[in-house]
């Protein structure tokens, strides 16, 4: 801090006291500050001559003195310090260490910025000269740049918690439970950027997994990641095809990104979706410049599995995104994570995957469980934020699973809406047997118009 160079070339001694306000305050208290609001000793230099409190003490100042003076009016002033000064016998006891240190002058200067009040710097001579009027130009200026330094620093708090705020707003609440797969997570939004992550129900009782990474931080990446993420989900319930939901999102990405296509410089985000079908027990991966899903399979063995890095988001150029897709046993464990939570451990990414697919080697754990244990022996960077999400596959039972093949002729309408009442009596779904019947009458006409007929 500037004041700190004063002190012994100006001064003998400074302290910092600074209104201990509610931290979520999101405005700054304007003067005059009321007598009774509490000030924190936050510094005091040299560190062996505290005077009157001591470091970390916070209370109101004794009223009325020049320092609840200074705090009313917003004007410096120049303090005589002597045992008859009246304004000391508001409180003895506590201004006793000014006396027998034997200050005699204090300068007590309004710390403020933008019109509002954040404290008091006050500098102490016991030795010096005592002050004198023309003194009081230097220590405005020491209060004004310390001001300045405290200003930027509440402004990037501020900034800080409103983006980590939204960031956590803007991520699923409570993850539903699905036939297809369990899931658990870690997300820390360390320093409020854009890491999201997402499961996303799908038809067919599929799934999608999502997990992804906006550049840069702060309020404006949070709220990218919002609209990536709701336009994400929206195109994902349009049933498309894994790598073309990337195409459609690369082209919102774009939009957001506001630059010319194909600027790879530009990119707003990386991105990794897996779809899984817990009938075919297929898995579909597909990524935007992120790393790759971890497989690991229900004996604790990685299964390797050649996604390809496709562009990050928004960099646009018509460039395709080309899916990679493996049939998984089930109990098969599957990690997605962002780079926070594999930066930490050194440059060598793929050295990190290889530690953390060991780490989730005891696949019949509590994912929950898991989670902690890769966090405690893979602590993420506090520079950057860090999700893990952990899914672990089911097949669905095939009693829970009807499968026709039926001509391509429309004839067939009729004896497959028996075969639909049927089953569904047979798994006591007798309430869904009016909408089910309308809704294979189409699938069944649809098919017969084309070539083959099939389910």
């Amino acid at each position: 801090m500037s004041w700190c160079a004063l002190v012994p070339d100006f001064a003998d001694a400074a302290s910092v006291d600074l209104l201990d306000v509610d931290p979520a305050r999101t405005a700054r208290l304007p003067g005059p500050v009321p007598p009774a609001t509490p000030l924190r000793r936050v510094s005091f230099a040299p560190a062996d001559a505290d005077r009157s409190r001591r470091q970390g003490d916070s209370r109101p100042f004794p009223f009325p003195t020049p320092y609840t003076q200074v705090l009313a009016d917003m004007r410096a002033r120049l303090v005589r310090v002597s045992a008859d000064e009246p304004w000391l016998s508001a409180d003895p006891g506590g201004f006793a260490p000014l006396i027998a240190a034997n200050v005699h002058s204090m300068r007590v200067t309004p710390i403020e910025a933008r019109d509002s009040v954040l404290g008091l710097l006050t500098l102490y001579r016991h030795e010096s000269d005592p002050f004198e009027e023309a003194d009081l130009d230097v220590a405005r200026q020491a209060a004004s740049t310390t001001a300045a330094h405290l200003d930027n620093a509440h402004s990037y708090d501020r900034e800080h918690t409103v983006a980590a705020t939204l960031q956590r707003r803007l991520q699923p609440g409570v993850i539903p439970r699905l036939s297809a797969v369990e899931t658990a997570h870690v997300y820390l939004p360390e320093s409020a950027g854009g890491d999201w992550f997402d499961v996303i129900p799908l038809p067919g009782t599929r799934v999608a997994l999502v997990v992804g990474d906006v550049a840069g931080h702060g309020i404006e990446a949070a709220a990218t990641m919002g609209q990536l993420r709701v336009a994400l989900r929206t195109l994902a319930l349009q049933d498309l095809e894994t790598d073309e939901l990337l195409t459609h999102l690369d082209e919102v990405a774009v939009q957001l990104a506001g630059t010319p296509a194909g600027d790879a410089a530009a990119h707003v985000a990386t991105c990794a979706v897996t779809v899984y079908d817990p009938v075919s027990r297929q898995c579909t991966m597909v990524r935007a410049g992120h790393p790759a899903p971890i497989i690991v399979d229900p004996d604790g063995s990685p299964l390797p599995v050649d996604v390809p890095k496709g562009p990050p988001l928004g960099a646009g150029g018509g460039r395709a995104f080309d899916a990679a897709v493996i049939e998984l046993p089930p109990g098969s464990l599957l990690a997605h994570c962002t780079i926070g939570m594999l930066a930490a451990r050194g440059p060598d990414r793929t050295a990190a995957g290889h530690r953390l697919e060991s780490i989730l080697a005891p696949t019949t754990q509590p994912l929950e469980e898991l989670c902690d244990t890769a966090l405690y022996r893979m602590p993420p960077s506090r520079d950057d934020d860090a999700v893990l999400l952990l899914a672990r596959t089911h097949a669905l039972p095939q009693e829970n699973v009807a499968d026709w093949t039926l001509p391509a002729d429309a004839t067939v309408v009729g004896a497959a809406r028996r075969l639909v009442d049927r089953q569904l009596a047979s798994w006591n779904l007798d309430g869904a047997v009016f909408t089910t019947e309308l809704i294979v009458s189409e699938l069944v006409t649809g098919c017969s118009r084309s070539d083959g007929g099939r389910r």
